[in-house]
Parts: C-alpha cells; sequence; structure tokens
C-alpha cells in the first residue's frame, strides 16, 4: 500500500512539494485549530474558493484567540523548539509558495505565544480578504462613471 503522502483524494489544491500541509502541522506540533487556519491560508489561492477559504481561515483564529490562555497551556507542552517549528513552517510556505501576508500569518500560527500573535495573524488574514474584496468588486455602473470622469478632469 502507498504511503499517505504519495497519493491524493480529490483535487490538486495540497500542492506538489513533497512537504505536506499536515507534515508541517506535525513538525510544528500544532494544534487543530491552527492547522485548520493554516489548511486555508495554504489553499486560498489554489482551490477556487479564495473569500471563503480566507473566511474560514480568520474563523479557526478566532476561535483560537477566544481560547488562548487554555491553547497556550497545551502548545508550550507539545511544541518542539522554536528553531524548529520556524524552520518547518518556513520549509512548507518555500515549497508551496506561500509568501507575504498569507505566509506572516501561518508563521505566526506556528509560532505564536500570546494571544497578540494570534490578534496579529487574524490581521494579516483580514487584510487578504480585503485586498481581495476590493480586487473584486464590482465595476462602477454609468451614473458613478460620470463622476469618475469629473474627477479626472479637474485633475
Amino acid at each position: 500500500m502507498a504511503k499517505a503522502n504519495e497519493r491524493q483524494v480529490g483535487g490538486g489544491h495540497y500542492g506538489e512539494g513533497e512537504y505536506k500541509h499536515w507534515d508541517m502541522v506535525l513538525a510544528t506540533g500544532m494544534q487543530y485549530l491552527e492547522g485548520s487556519a493554516t489548511k486555508y491560508l495554504d489553499r486560498f489561492e489554489k482551490k477556487g474558493v479564495p473569500v471563503q477559504d480566507l473566511e474560514k481561515a480568520l474563523h479557526y483564529i478566532e476561535k483560537a484567540i477566544e481560547n488562548a490562555s487554555l491553547l497556550a497551556l497545551v502548545a508550550r507542552a507539545a511544541r518542539p523548539s522554536a528553531k524548529q517549528v520556524y524552520s518547518s513552517a518556513l520549509r512548507f510556505c518555500d515549497e508551496h509558495n506561500i509568501s507575504g501576508q498569507a505566509q506572516s500569518a501561518i508563521m505566526l500560527l506556528a509560532t505564536w505565544e500570546t494571544k497578540y500573535d494570534l490578534e496579529h495573524a487574524a490581521s494579516n488574514v483580514r487584510a487578504l480578504l480585503n485586498r481581495l474584496l476590493i480586487s473584486r468588486s464590482v465595476p462602477l455602473e454609468d451614473s458613478n462613471k460620470h463622476a469618475e470622469r469629473f474627477a479626472e478632469d479637474k485633475e
């Protein structure tokens, strides 16, 4: 029987790299909420529903923020060395071409120590979501185009 990393069930959004999301989750000692959030951050540009994936990532991060003190106790006991966590998360981001705010959020979720770190990860995801929503905004209607043209003429 093939090893789990040698096959994929459904879709191609897990990436071609040999270092899979679940490998990073295991190597960093991430818990369920962080792991789920990072899964959606990994796939948001690859699977075809980016707004929903970012909203889901944010939802998991918000739940982690609400339970940060409890999660911190478990995280400290389960997490490997800071150097190993950082290098594992960075390797994952590099192999999956994740950069910018998505990478920052993943790194924060892998290494967080305080509620502030989780809030910072959430703000990165919100910024990604806002940028995505703005880039998909509805074109101006004729009435608005006239106002825009008027503003351009005045410049």
